[in-house]
């Protein structure tokens, strides 16, 4: 002990010495190396200090909204920024930003965007449990951007038993006599649609054009109207503007993606109100043609509103002009490159005697073709046009030993489950034989969901693109001019170009 104590006092003193021996000239030097070391770091280094100290506290205030009445942790993830969450990155990533997550996370993660704490989920078991709970400890819930740009009046919007009693009502648009009826109408729309493209005998750009097919389909079905010229291009190009901003920060400020998509929905709103003071054939006919007639007759009984009918309107546009042109160019793409469903497709045709000129391709001939059943799931299960769903946490449950708060977001992804191996064997083949014989599986999620919040058109769609895969094979064949097209999945899947394809009459190669 005497000699440690003995070595550390001569340390002491041999540096006490070396300090003496500085000059001045250089303890002056010394001084003012510090002083100027410190002069600079110092206005870098304090914001950098300050910026992981607001990092820390936006952390803890996300996780102190947690349950502490549930004994089991938060999920692994990462609020981003203060105030703007992992917003941002979401925007500008897009699909990228859930695919790294997924890879890291796992089946569930947490996260801040669009203003909210949000727990992202996919996995087929923790997707049945959310549409189990719906009502329960789950309500549907939109960003306010989405409720805002698409309306605070939609079925989708509706929550408890305002939703059951809107549903039921507009439910009677969507009854297989009301669907068999607009798919006789669909049909010519789609036919002459499809004999035009083949008549330009040139490279067409199909995203453009199956938009155009979706706003006249759009038109006939929820209006009942055949719209102007003048209509169309407003309403393409307002829509589309509510499209590109739909996901985004509910800042209504002019210059902001916000604002134009709400002058947006002002314009498309206006047009659908001169529609509706036009229309006279629900007062005229006794029968509904349409579904804006169906709407009108529950508005004239006093079951439904006129901002509820407007609404309503604008919210089955908006789908439908996001969904057809994903469906159509989904179809063009994984038809073309799968020739072999196409001619099995041909001679499923045949033998139901619908090649005919004269053979009608409506809801009650198409639903007895079980191969064309096979191909139009196929499409929906590998292009799925909508990622998933958004839910609001009403009372806190558990998932995979986490808790899931209330009064956060829950968002379920759909493409998530399609695309894992665990779901479905070689998922990145187009293979329709996987639901041979009338094969269901509870891993596909169609149309948004299933069970009460399920899509109440999805009886409609499952239409539409069986007649429009019919027609078709029936009327054409195509090339497309890319042979393996990229497609972008945010905010709905399309191809990435606007996927240039030459279509030719079929009769006219004699096939």
């Amino acid at each position: 002990m005497r000699i440690q104590l003995f070595t550390y006092q001569t340390q002491l003193e041999t540096r006490t010495c070396n300090c003496q021996n500085l000059s001045s000239q250089e303890l002056q030097v010394l001084i003012m190396t510090v002083s100027i070391i410190g002069e600079y770091l110092y206005p870098l280094l304090l914001p950098i200090v300050l910026w992981l100290f607001a990092i820390s506290l936006w952390t803890y205030y996300n996780n102190s909204l947690k349950d502490r009445s549930s004994s089991c942790p938060l999920p692994p993830g990462n609020y981003g920024l203060p105030f703007v969450g992992e917003t941002l990155h979401m925007v500008f990533q897009g699909w990228k930003f859930y695919e790294q997550r997924k890879q890291r996370y796992g089946h569930l993660y947490k996260t801040h965007l669009l203003g909210k704490p949000t727990i992202r989920i996919w996995g087929t078991e923790n997707i049945q449990k959310i549409f189990q709970y719906e009502n329960l400890s789950l309500t549907m819930s939109w960003p306010t951007s989405v409720r805002n740009i698409v309306g605070s009046r939609t079925l989708s919007a509706a929550v408890g038993g305002q939703h059951s009693t809107r549903r039921a009502l507009m439910s009677r648009a969507f009854t297989n006599r009301a669907i068999q009826t607009y798919t006789i109408r669909t049909e010519e729309i789609t036919a002459n649609w499809i004999a035009k493209c083949c008549d330009e005998n040139s490279v067409i750009q199909a995203v453009p054009e199956t938009r155009k097919l979706a706003f006249k389909v759009s038109a006939a079905i929820l209006l009942g109207v055949e719209c102007s010229a003048e209509h169309m291009v407003k309403l393409i190009s307002n829509i589309n503007i509510m499209i590109a901003n739909l996901f985004t920060l509910a800042i209504d400020v002019p210059g902001t993606g916000y604002h134009k998509a709400i002058a947006a929905r002002k314009e498309v709103l206006s047009i659908i109100r001169e529609i509706i003071k036009k229309k006279k054939s629900y007062e005229e006919k006794g029968e509904c043609l349409d579904i804006l007639s169906h709407l009108l007759v529950q508005c004239e009984n006093g079951h439904l509103t006129h901002a509820e009918v407007e609404d309503g309107i604008i919210e089955n546009f908006f789908s439908s002009v996001n969904g057809i042109p994903s469906l159509c160019c989904s179809t063009l793409v994984h038809l073309a490159k799968n020739p072999q469903v196409v001619e099995k497709l041909h001679q499923e045709l045949k033998q139901a005697e619908l090649l005919e000129s004269d053979a009608s391709l409506t809801m009650d001939n198409l639903k007895e073709l079980p191969y064309l059943t096979q191909v139009w799931k196929e499409i929906i299960r590998i292009a799925a046009p909508f990622g998933g769903g958004f839910r609001r946490v009403t009372k806190t449950f558990e998932l995979e030993g986490y808790q899931v708060p209330a009064g956060w977001t829950v968002i379920y992804s759909i493409r998530d489950n399609h695309e894992a191996e665990e779901n479905f064997d070689s998922h990145a083949d187009f293979n329709p034989d996987r639901w041979c014989n009338n094969k269901s599986d509870k891993s596909w999620v169609p149309y948004g969901g299933k069970g009460i919040r399920s899509c109440i058109a999805r009886n409609y769609v499952s239409a539409f693109l069986a007649q429009f895969v019919a027609l078709l094979v029936k009327n054409s064949k195509w090339e497309l001019h890319e042979a393996n097209p990229e497609f972008t999945r945010f905010p709905v899947l399309l191809p990435r170009s606007q996927l240039p394809v030459v279509f030719h009459h079929r009769k006219a190669q004699n096939c």
